[in-house]
């Protein structure tokens, strides 16, 4: 029996009411806790899936929040093997987002890097984000960092922003990696009616 139609099966004694934790130690227990705790995480109310990515059960096509996913495996030149400390996955579809933009130097690269951190509870929500961590980051740099020089202003500023992003690739390693998008515009301010 694979882990998929293990996690299905417990799914399944536990929607229709049958107690199987008088069997379980209390090992088990904790571990089936945790899984009805990441289901309801991955499928929020109605069955609808959320934001939430589980590298056991999600898989290329399957809807996140608005996006898509269209691509998933391990990051390249990293040693654990794919899974909650190894992923890196492609999604297709935009969002719109607000928060606040800057620039970063890369330690690897030596360029400026041109990031952003979405401060919007409910924006939040619209990021990918791994079920075994579901604080999960609120920060993306800009894969198109010309784009974002010329819209933000020059380098070493900040500020706030709403950006629509498309093309997210979300990274998770052991190692200093981070998630990436694409600019598609910065969403002009709109003034309140006098």
């Amino acid at each position: 029996m694979n882990r998929e139609t293990t996690l299905w099966a417990i799914i399944g004694l536990t929607f229709v009411g049958v107690s199987v934790l008088g069997v379980m130690t209390y090992d088990q227990n904790a571990r089936l806790s945790k899984i009805e705790s990441k289901i309801s995480l991955l499928f929020g109310d109605g069955g609808v899936q959320s934001n939430f990515v589980d590298p056991y059960t999600t898989s290329f096509g399957d809807r996140v929040g608005d996006m898509t996913i269209i691509s998933m495996g391990p990051l390249p030149d990293i040693q654990s093997q794919f899974g909650y400390s190894n992923i890196f996955a492609k999604f297709k579809g935009s969002v719109t987002v607000t928060g606040a933009y800057g620039y970063l130097r890369s330690d690897m690269t030596g360029s400026d890097e041109s990031c952003f951190t979405v401060t919007d509870p409910q924006d939040v929500a619209k990021l990918p984000r791994l079920v075994e961590y579901p604080a999960g980051k609120t920060d993306f740099c800009f894969s198109n960092v010309e784009l974002a020089k010329q819209e933000f202003g020059p380098e070493y500023g900040s500020g706030q922003a709403t950006v629509e992003i498309d093309n997210y690739e979300l990274r998770h390693a052991p190692a200093a990696v981070g998630d990436m998008a694409r600019l598609v515009r910065v969403v002009p301010e709109v003034s309140a009616a006098r």
